[in-house]
């Protein structure tokens, strides 16, 4: 059974399945959804296997990643979001991707907003 890291009225946040990675490869293969990435060019699928096995690691060290997420409604796959430890300080960063067909409907917001008050509240209480 998939792991649910945090709901919202309209979305879930789920752990990745190891064969995820056509997912995040169907999600990252436009240029419009890798435009504002590093290297803004559309993901092979040895990169979507790469990324998901480091957020599983991630996930393991840090107890946060970036993570699949679901419309609740649907059970559609519409993208992926979280929060990730920085490679180069000792900062997090938030982040998400939305499939172009999920954008302008304030999924975005909706998961960023959560996504801040789960980190500070949630995961940190562990601590």
């Amino acid at each position: 059974m998939t792991e649910t890291i945090l709901e919202t009225e309209r979305l879930m946040l789920v752990m990745w399945d190891r064969g995820d990675a056509d997912l995040i490869q169907s999600l990252h293969s436009s240029m419009a959804t890798t435009q504002f990435m590093a290297d803004r060019a559309p993901w092979s699928i040895e990169k979507c296997q790469l990324r998901l096995a480091g957020w599983f690691a991630e996930h393991q060290t840090f107890g946060t990643t970036k993570y699949k997420l679901i419309e609740r409604a649907t059970g559609r796959f519409i993208g992926r979001a979280g929060i990730s430890p920085d490679a180069v300080s000792t900062d997090y960063e938030l982040g998400y991707a939305l499939c172009e067909d999920a954008w302008n409907k304030g999924f975005a917001t909706e998961i960023a907003r959560s996504l801040v008050s789960w980190f500070l509240h949630v995961r940190y209480r562990r601590g």
